[in-house]
Formats: C-alpha cells, sequence, structure tokens
C-alpha cells in the first residue's frame, strides 16, 4: 500500500494509516476524511471491525483487518518527519497497558541455528560500513521476543471479538475465515534479527490458518505448500467468480475439498523473489530470486556474484549448510537452476 493513507479502488468503506502508525492514538483515514482516534491501534482497528460485522447489509461481506503489530514503533525527526526505529531492543515494541507483564519469567526457546552466525554464508559475511559481524549479540534479546509476543496478544483478543461478532449475527459458520502474514522475524538464527526479508525458512515459512466449516473439517492439516499469491484465486472462487488465466497462484479450494490429499499435479516448486533492501544496512545488495522444493533450496543473488546458496532440506532443515560448492550439492544445483529459471519464465509479466 505504501504510505499513502488515501482510499483504494474497490473498497466501498476505508479505514488506513498513513504507512504502518503508531501503537496509541492513531491518526486515520476513514473514507477520505482523517481524525486522530484515542486508544491502542490493534484495539481500535479490531473495533472497527466489530462495528462493521455488526452492521445490517443485504450483501455478503468481505473484511480485511491488517494490524500495525507487529511492527516497530515509529519515531519522529525533529522536523515531524517519521522514521522507522534501528533496534532499539524491546523498547521499540509497545504492547498495550494490560500486557505489559505477561508472560513472567518466560524463556524463549531457540532453533538449532541460533548458534551459527552465517557461516558458509558468504551474503551475510561481507563486511559493511557500521554493521557487526554476526555474533550472539546480532540476534534478538528475549526481552525484546516477549514484547513481540505482548503485542501480538491484542490481536489474539481482537480475534477473539470478531468471532463473538460473527456468532452473535449467525454469520461465523458460513463466513470463510483466513488468518495469514507477509513473513517473520528472526529470533537470532543465523545471528539474524529484524533482516526478515530474506529467503531462509524463518523469513518465508509463514502461517495460514483457514475456517469454514461448510468446506473444511476442523484440525484439517495439509501438508503441502502453498504460496501467498495463492490467496486470490482461492477466494475468487470461493466467491464464484472467474479467475483470470494470467493470475499467479492456484485456487486452495481443491485441499479443502479433499482433506489431506494432495491432487497429484499440485506444484512440487515455488518462486521466492526479493529486491534489494534499503532500509537494513546488513541486506543492502541482497536483492535474489530463490527457489523451494521439499528436497533443496537454492538463493541466487541478483546483485552479488559467488555467493549463491545452496541447502539440502532433507538433510539440514536448519539451513546450516551452505553445500554449493560440495559434490554432494551438485546434482541439486543443476536440477534447481533449472527449476528456477523454468519459474522465472511461467511467471515472467504478460506483455499486452
Amino acid at each position: 500500500m505504501g504510505v499513502d493513507d488515501t482510499p483504494r479502488p474497490g473498497f466501498d468503506y476505508w479505514f488506513g494509516l498513513q504507512g504502518q502508525g503508531y501503537y496509541f492514538d492513531p491518526d486515520v483515514n476513514e473514507n477520505g476524511q482523517r481524525r486522530k482516534i484515542t486508544g491502542y491501534t490493534t484495539d481500535v482497528f479490531a473495533a472497527q471491525a466489530v462495528k462493521f460485522i455488526r452492521e445490517k447489509r443485504d450483501r455478503p461481506l468481505v473484511l480485511f483487518l491488517a494490524h500495525k503489530a507487529v511492527h516497530p514503533n515509529l519515531f519522529q525527526n525533529p522536523d515531524g518527519s517519521v522514521k522507522g526505529g534501528i533496534r532499539r531492543g524491546a523498547d521499540d515494541f509497545t504492547p498495550a497497558e494490560r500486557h505489559k507483564t505477561l508472560y513472567p519469567g518466560t524463556k524463549i526457546p531457540r532453533r538449532p541455528n541460533a548458534a551459527h552466525y552465517g557461516e558458509g554464508k558468504l551474503a551475510l559475511q561481507r563486511k559493511l560500513p557500521g554493521v557487526d559481524p554476526l555474533g550472539p549479540k546480532t540476534g534478538t534479546d528475549d526481552a525484546t521476543i516477549l514484547n513481540r509476543h505482548r503485542l501480538l496478544a491484542s490481536a489474539d483478543e481482537g480475534m477473539g471479538e470478531i468471532f463473538r461478532a460473527l456468532e452473535q449475527t449467525g454469520q461465523l459458520d458460513r463466513t470463510v475465515i483466513v488468518v495469514t502474514s507477509d513473513h517473520g522475524y528472526f529470533y537470532g538464527e543465523h545471528g539474524l534479527d529484524r533482516e526478515r526479508r530474506l529467503a531462509y525458512e524463518e523469513s518465508i515459512r509463514i502461517p495460514l490458518f483457514v475456517r469454514y466449516p461448510p468446506r473444511i473439517k476442523a484440525g484439517t492439516e495439509v501438508r503441502t505448500s502453498a504460496i501467498t499469491v495463492d490467496h486470490g484465486p482461492t477466494l475468487l472462487e470461493l466467491g464464484g467468480a472467474r479467475i483470470p488465466a494470467s493470475m499467479h497462484g492456484r485456487s486452495l479450494v481443491p485441499l479443502f475439498r479433499e482433506g489431506v490429499r494432495v491432487p497429484a499435479d499440485w506444484p512440487k516448486s515455488f518462486l521466492i523473489e526479493y529486491y534489494s533492501d534499503t532500509v537494513m544496512p546488513r541486506v543492502v545488495k541482497m536483492g535474489y530470486k530463490a527457489v523451494r522444493t521439499d528436497k533443496w533450496k537454492y538463493i541466487q543473488y541478483t546483485e552479488l556474484k559467488g555467493m549463491d546458496e545452496l541447502y539440502d532440506l532433507e538433510n539440514d532443515p536448519y539451513e546450516i549448510h551452505n553445500v554449493i560448492g560440495e559434490a554432494r550439492g551438485a546434482s541439486g544445483l543443476a536440477a534447481m537452476r533449472q527449476e528456477l529459471q523454468a519459474l522465472l519464465r511461467r511467471t515472467a509479466p504478460v506483455t499486452y
């Protein structure tokens, strides 16, 4: 969406922030009119969603709710302009007052790769001005992680209010509810913290929960890959609309109908792309095109020569050992390079 808060085409009702906004007393754009609302921003947005759900209407509704949580605080420059926080630790994430002491005494569990600091990852090992080498102190401390989870407690409570509103208005079991995200933070894996736009598992594996009792049996878990561009075709099919032939992604509805039985022609690989970052100094010039299968992940950096990475996910699920220069990775590398090119051709922009 960018930093512009003005209403977008296609929405009958708009309630949005400029950029990601603040955690308290947000300035919102409501259908083109800007106003300040007193309160904790996550609570404000949840309450607005509940209000929208409870309104009487004679047509189906679509509600898209995107919280500021769990982004870091924004800080103002002396001239009033806004800048993002730069690794201020736990103070950079401000939970609601009622959640500030949630989870007392909790020790954060760490994944095995939190004890490794970019070994074999030449792109991460570059010496950059003002950037500390990866190590125990470049990851995320427990206090910061706890505050991030405290932030999410408000989002969880808001989701509960949304469920209650749907239930009380008789809409719960005929509403498709999708909960997902964009990417995850690193919690010290590879010595990383906020460098969340990389192609490692901790960043690209995101939650996808779908509730729709007419089609999906409660507790069903489908063991296959789904990607962000699948959401569009899925919602179009559920809504009875035509899926454009040029649209990337594939409807997940067949997975709803067949439970854990994945169609034989389901994609066995997927593409991950990102352009160079200008926000986080450590990942400058780390734009990439990557491909992942159940067995392999290949990361091809677009601006860094000789720094590509290959991981055997079956034997190294934490991506500790880059095997791109080893004999055991030779066959995988050849196959993944070929698969990457095939995916890039398949997803190339359409020229009209």
